[in-house]
């Protein structure tokens, strides 16, 4: 909420009201998309983000395989190649946490 919040006060006033709000949760972050949603449905009432729905977009655990280059999908917490078995993996994806975009109910000018 505080994120979302701040970005909007970059608009000029009045600012509009929002109608959307994505984030991008990564699967080894420590936070769980229910629990997300029912703390920004306590936090946001009073605030320029009540009304607004929460959109979660899960991304999911991919690695590359430092030894065969392979790339893939870590579906549990063993980080070893499925194709030559290393355990030198880098990892791509998975532990974002960010607000993706805000969605105004009403057109907003560009600044210049």
């Amino acid at each position: 909420v505080e994120v979302a919040t701040a970005a909007l006060q970059r608009l000029p006033s009045p600012r509009p009201g929002v109608a959307q709000v994505t984030v991008r949760i990564g699967r080894l972050t420590a936070v769980v998309p229910d629990t997300l949603r029912h703390y920004f449905g306590l936090l946001s009432p009073g605030t320029a983000l009540e009304g607004a729905a929460l959109v979660i977009d899960e991304v999911p655990i991919r690695g590359r395989c430092g030894d065969c280059a392979a790339g893939f999908e870590i579906e549990t917490l063993s980080f070893t190649c499925p194709r030559c078995g290393s355990g030198l993996v880098e990892l791509l994806s998975g532990r974002e946490l960010e607000v993706v975009s805000l969605e105004t109910a009403e057109e907003v000018p560009c600044a210049s």
